[in-house]
């Protein structure tokens, strides 16, 4: 009986020390993605990345501005989508692709009663991220450029535009934790 309570009591210790372990390994990995968000220094790949997630929110801007610019949808939908392609900007009166103040081409859009398709197309990163990164900085610029796409009444209207981004650090909340974090905004300097 002796020898099976001291392998039990072996086996009890094994397991505790292990997860103790494991605590430890998750534990380093989680500090390790929040040293990448919240890091005075980006690689070239983590620009890169950030570069691409221009385009793609380049993209989900077009989203939603097709969801406002469709009077078949639900009115409440359409205004949560304009506050929404408007969180993607510095400035929500930022000039875009020749329209004007942004926060009031939206508000055209939204009273509009005729239905607008919009797209863009050839993104293109004309000035990288990679190019301007200091170390230390608040903010680094970049331009994108696109063909910008509009279609009312079966006329096509096409402008070439080009959209300044800012790489900004930002404070967000995680938890109980606020935290100064990387992260791309459209429009800017």
């Amino acid at each position: 009986m002796k020898p099976f309570i001291i392998y039990i009591s072996i086996i009890l210790l094994g397991l505790n020390f292990a997860s103790g372990q494991m605590g430890m390994q998750t534990k380093t990995k989680a500090q390790s993605l929040e040293d990448q968000f919240s890091a005075p220094y980006l690689s070239k790949h983590q620009l890169e990345g950030f570069e691409s997630r221009v385009k793609q929110k380049v993209k989900d801007f077009i989203d939603y501005l097709n969801i406002v610019a469709n009077p078949e949808y639900d009115q409440e939908l359409r205004k949560h989508a304009q506050d929404l392609a408007l969180e993607f900007f510095t400035d929500p009166h930022q000039t875009f692709a020749g329209e004007g103040d942004l926060g009031k081409f939206l508000q055209t859009l939204l009273k509009s009663k005729e239905k607008i398709s919009f797209s863009a197309e050839e993104l293109t990163i004309e000035e990288s991220l990679v190019d301007h990164f200091q170390r230390n900085a608040e903010f680094v610029p970049g331009e994108l450029s696109f063909r910008f796409i509009q279609e009312k009444k079966g006329k096509q209207e096409e402008t070439d535009t080009i959209l300044p981004f800012l790489l900004v650090q930002v404070e967000k909340k995680f938890g109980k934790d606020r935290l100064m974090v990387w992260e791309v905004r459209l429009g800017g300097n």
